[in-house]
């Protein structure tokens, strides 16, 4: 999979890392997997990618469920990642893993006022993207709580449509249809 991650961040394609259940491998409640397990293998996928070096490449990585963890424990696993020395087998990081999650945006699924604004305060609108998590839990709930989050008009913009439209570089394609 990783020739695949590579390709697309060398053309600086938008990689959305969303989980899905195991096949066959049902251990835990639907409840849990979507609620716990799903923002934690999210948050794992992002720190093996940094692991393998993908982040060199400059991808742009939109991580589902808020980004996880990881917006939460951003400063820890940056201070763990000084402090800990890589992995046998492993090169080292061209820059700290602090600075790789720095980079991520994410999306509005937490089903949470305050997570949401956690993650605008720490991230900023233009690292926001809007989702639904359609066909999952409650649909509308995350336009609901993009709709109240405090910020600025044009941020919420930002949020419901703009980054989408600049990763996914969907303003250059009608350019170059039109």
């Amino acid at each position: 999979m990783l020739p695949v991650l590579e390709h697309l961040a060398d053309r600086g394609a938008a990689i959305h890392l969303h989980p899905a259940p195991p096949p066959g491998q049902q251990t835990i409640s639907a409840a849990a997997m979507l609620g716990l397990a799903f923002p934690a293998d999210t948050s794992l996928a992002v720190l093996r990618l940094a692991d393998v070096g993908l982040f060199d490449r400059d991808p742009v990585i939109i991580a589902a469920h808020l980004g996880g963890v990881l917006p939460w424990l951003r400063e820890r696993i940056g201070l763990w990642a000084h402090a800990i020395p890589p992995l046998p087998g492993q090169p080292p990081r061209a820059q700290p893993a602090g600075e790789y999650l720095d980079r991520i945006y994410v999306d509005t699924v937490g089903y949470g006022l305050a997570p949401l604004e956690y993650c605008y305060a720490q991230l900023g609108a233009g690292r926001l993207l809007f989702g639904s998590d359609h066909p999952y839990g409650a649909p509308s709930v995350p336009g609901q709580l993009v709709d109240r989050l405090p910020c600025m008009p044009a941020e919420r913009e930002q949020i419901l449509a703009d980054n989408a439209r600049r990763l996914l570089r969907l303003d250059t394609a009608v350019a170059e249809h039109a």
